[in-house]
């Protein structure tokens, strides 16, 4: 997979911001990454593709998987991963997302006052899809309400685009603590070193910004990423 050709898109779409952020953690940011930047057909699509492209490479997909989009953010995701799959590789998996307001009427019974999309069975295999993980609780929330209704699911992954690598309050970063507390694993299209890197070589922050990367770095950032970033 080209992260490359990633780390190019977020840019010309300007999900991807260089400047002097606000982080809704309170942290001080020499950039933000706004996944609301997505939102035409020709973004959305060729931003699902990459998440196509991530899941095709590391697992072997059949029709019996199912794609999850924890609402609302997922919701495009998983549909437009799904639709990716198929256009891609062929191959047909389901979606389906939760509903952040019951619904009492129509279908609204059962399941479906929570649930919307493909209704797992055991022999599902079930791939979270999502833009960013901030805190870890909203997806230990999504894979609690997939037990209570469907039973011991297991869920394979979850699929992020953008994994920012840093340290929580925990001093492990949001993903580890995710994983910890649920054995699922984090897998993302794109790492900041990575995206880090691209804006170093190709000359496209100046030597001010790059020093504000490397400090915000060595404050928030995983061992991983300050290794990397040789910090």
């Amino acid at each position: 997979m080209d992260n490359n050709g990633f780390v190019e898109f977020i840019l010309k779409c300007g999900a991807l911001k260089i400047g002097d952020f606000t982080l809704k953690s309170g942290r001080k940011s020499p950039y933000f990454f706004n996944s609301g930047q997505f939102d035409s057909g020709e973004l959305i699509t060729k931003l699902a593709g990459f998440y196509a492209q991530k899941l095709n490479s590391i697992f072997s997909l059949a029709q019996n998987d199912v794609l999850f989009g924890p609402a609302y953010k997922g919701i495009p995701l998983a549909v437009g991963c799904a639709i990716q799959l198929k256009n891609l590789f062929n191959i047909d998996v389901g979606y389906a997302f939760d509903r952040k307001v019951e619904k009492s009427h129509g279908e609204g019974t059962g399941k479906a006052t929570k649930w919307c999309g493909k209704t797992l069975e055991k022999n599902n295999r079930v791939f979270m899809i999502d833009d960013v993980i901030s805190t870890a609780q909203t997806k230990i929330d999504s894979i609690e309400l997939i037990k209570k209704l469907f039973g011991d699911i297991k869920v394979e992954a979850l699929i992020i685009s953008l994994d920012r690598q840093e340290v929580t309050n925990s001093d492990k970063s949001a993903s580890q603590v995710f994983q910890d507390l649920t054995g699922v694993p984090v897998i993302s299209v794109a790492k900041m070193s990575h995206v880090f890197k691209y804006l170093v070589s190709h000359e496209l922050i100046s030597k001010e910004q790059k020093q504000q990367f490397l400090d915000y770095f060595d404050q928030y950032g995983t061992e991983e990423l300050k290794e990397n970033c040789c910090i």
